[in-house]
């Protein structure tokens, strides 16, 4: 089924719901701890601060969805059990034990020490933006429960300046005489296995 009609569904059943934004958390934090260490290990104050921003937002959207989950949980909208149940098409580990990967399915390394600068801030750039467009449709789909449309609108401010950085950085970069660089990374950025999850 193509992703917009497993997703109303998703919304529909208050245990998939409730699996969902626990999920929707995970990730989050993994992708808030991941960008909070790759600010520490950079050497530029403009690329720093714009990192440990991410971070930092990225941190409490794990936070805003982790209490609508507990939200909902009070309100004895879903079962208990419905954290084992999460949704597996948010589920990015493709059955890696949590040892060993994040919730986005990445080795639990740096992913900035893996890749470098300019190809981590080129996957920062295409993930957020394919994370807007999740967003919005989800958005969309959680109209009629204003709480959790409510998450998704302020996640959303958050990411157009996520996508916002990511691409002045890049051009930067460009303007510097990396385009090449930068170009290359942007292709295996898009390409990914993680971007196809």
């Amino acid at each position: 089924l193509p992703l917009r009609l497993r997703s109303r569904a998703t919304w529909a059943d208050p245990t998939r719901k409730v699996a969902t934004l626990e999920s929707f958390a995970r990730t989050e934090e993994d992708g808030g701890r991941d960008i909070a260490t790759a600010a520490r290990r950079v050497g530029d104050d403009e690329l720093r601060g714009h990192l440990a921003r991410h971070a930092k937002d990225e941190l409490k959207h794990a936070e805003l969805f982790r209490r609508r989950a507990s939200e909902l949980r009070g309100a004895g909208i879903a079962e208990a059990e419905s954290e084992t149940k999460s949704g597996k098409a948010y589920d990015l580990t493709r059955g890696r034990p949590t040892s060993e990967v994040d919730a986005h399915g990445f080795f639990k390394v740096g992913l900035l020490d893996e890749l470098g600068e300019v190809p981590y801030v080129a996957m920062l750039h295409v993930a957020e933006r394919k994370a807007a467009d999740l967003f919005t449709m989800h958005r969309d789909l959680t109209r009629g429960d204003p709480p959790t449309c409510a998450i998704f609108e302020e996640i959303l401010r958050d990411d157009h300046y996520h996508v916002a950085w990511t691409a002045a950085m890049l051009k930067r970069w460009r303007e510097s005489g990396r385009g090449s660089e930068v170009k290359g990374a942007l292709k295996a950025a898009r390409t990914s296995r993680f971007m196809g999850g």
